[in-house]
């Protein structure tokens, strides 16, 4: 193992072994957990949020009865689906970074009780 480098994910999450020695960063999995949520999930929903009002003028401007009442509707019902299953596709996320951080805690408490 001769100068192995350690593996890090971004945000320098360390989670390898330099020089033989094997060890986790919990703050650093936090910091990447919240920038996760901050730069993706919370992202992405403010920007479905933010398209949707040029959406919605453009239709209101041209489309008029029950049609367009339906259409924005079902729209707007469409877009909810969508941010709460990005929601829980985050949970899901989170719980398996939780479960590789429970992992590799007992593999290192493992590691020093031999």
């Amino acid at each position: 193992m001769n100068g192995a480098r350690p593996y890090t994910t971004p945000n320098n999450l360390a989670t390898g072994m330099d020089n033989v020695t094997i060890g986790f960063d919990s703050a650093g999995l936090e910091k990447y957990i919240e920038n996760l949520r901050l730069n993706i999930l919370e992202e992405v929903i403010k920007t479905i949020d933010n398209g949707w009002d040029p959406v919605n003028e453009a239709i209101n401007d041209a489309w008029t009865g029950a049609s367009k009442d339906a259409f924005v509707n079902d729209f707007a019902k469409t877009i909810g689906e969508v941010k709460e299953h990005l929601t829980y596709e985050f949970a899901e996320i989170e719980s398996r970074l939780r479960d590789i951080q429970t992992f590799y805690f007992n593999q290192d408490q493992n590691m020093m009780s031999k």
